[in-house]
C-alpha cells in the first residue's frame, strides 16, 4: 500500500523552491536510489514490505518484523547505496556524487528514525535488553542533537543560520520519532 502525505508534497514544492531543477532531479534521484538500497536487501532477507509511506523528507518501507542483525543490515544499506554512488560518481557527476555523500551522511547520524539510529539501537538490542536499549538509544540521540546544535550555533557567523536551521530540524525529528517503531521485530525502515 502506497500512503502519500501532505507533506511530501510540500517537501517537493519547499525543494523546488529552494534547489535548482537539476539539484533537485540529483536529490530525488539520490533518495530513490537509497531506498532501493534497502529493498534490494529487504529481498535479499526474505522480508516483506507491507507499505510505502511518503512523509516530509522521508519516505518509510512498511515491514513485518525483522530481527535484530536483518534491521541492522537494512539500515545500513541505504546509506550505503549512497556512499557507493559517491565513490562512483566522483569524477562522472560531482554534483551528484556531493548530493549522494550528503545523503548518506545524514542518515548515518545516531538519531531515530534516522537509518544510523536504528542501526544503532539494533546493535543495542543484539546486547541489551529492549527498555535498556531504547533508554540508552533516546538519550545518546538527544545528546547528539543538543551537540549538534550547540556547534550549528557556535559556527553561525562564519556560516550563517543554515547549519543551526539544519541542526534544529534534526532535533525536531528527534522528538517527533516514535521509537516504538523502531524496536527490532516492530517493522519499519526509513
Amino acid at each position: 500500500m502506497l500512503e502519500i502525505t501532505f507533506g511530501s508534497a510540500a517537501f517537493i514544492c519547499l525543494s523546488a523552491l529552494l534547489w535548482t531543477a537539476r539539484g533537485l532531479t540529483y536529490f530525488l534521484s539520490a533518495l530513490a536510489l537509497h531506498e532501493l538500497g534497502h529493498l534490494a536487501v529487504l529481498a535479499v532477507c526474505r522480508a516483506p514490505v507491507r507499505g510505502v509511506r511518503l512523509g516530509f523528507g522521508d519516505i518509510e518501507l512498511r515491514t513485518g518484523g525483522l530481527p535484530c542483525g536483518t534491521e541492522l543490515l537494512c539500515a545500513w544499506a541505504g546509506p550505503a547505496m549512497n556512499l557507493l554512488l559517491w565513490l562512483l560518481h566522483q569524477d562522472v557527476c560531482a554534483p551528484f556524487a556531493a548530493v549522494n555523500l550528503l545523503l548518506g551522511a545524514y542518515n548515518l547520524l545516531p538519531v531515530l528514525p534516522l537509518d544510523g539510529g536504528r542501526m544503532w539501537l539494533a546493535a543495542l538490542r543484539l546486547l541489551l535488553a529492549e527498555r535498556t536499549a531504547a533508554r540508552i538509544s533516546t538519550l545518546s540521540g538527544m545528546a547528539f542533537a543538543a551537540a549538534m546544535l550547540i556547534l550549528a550555533i557556535s559556527v553561525r557567523r562564519e556560516f550563517g543560520w543554515t547549519p543551526t536551521l539544519l541542526a534544529a530540524g534534526l532535533g525536531l525529528r528527534l522528538a517527533a520519532a516514535k521509537n516504538s517503531n523502531c524496536f527490532c521485530g516492530r517493522g519499519t525502515v526509513q
